[in-house]
């Protein structure tokens, strides 16, 4: 959904189910190491550092 719904990150969180846009963010920072606009910003910009992040987790 990140990357190519087009949809914001409070409709993004509210699809996913978390109250707010700020649930999901910490959710998402705990799980990833970084924020959601952080790893969209990495994956779109294709940083080698987004797989070696998340296989670390």
């Amino acid at each position: 959904m990140l990357l190519h719904s087009g949809l914001s990150l409070p409709a993004i969180a509210y699809a996913c189910g978390f109250v707010d846009q700020s649930h999901l963010g910490r959710w998402f920072k705990r799980l990833t190491g970084v924020s959601p606009r952080a790893w969209q910003r990495m994956r779109l910009d294709g940083d080698p550092t987004l797989a070696r992040a998340s296989s670390d987790r």
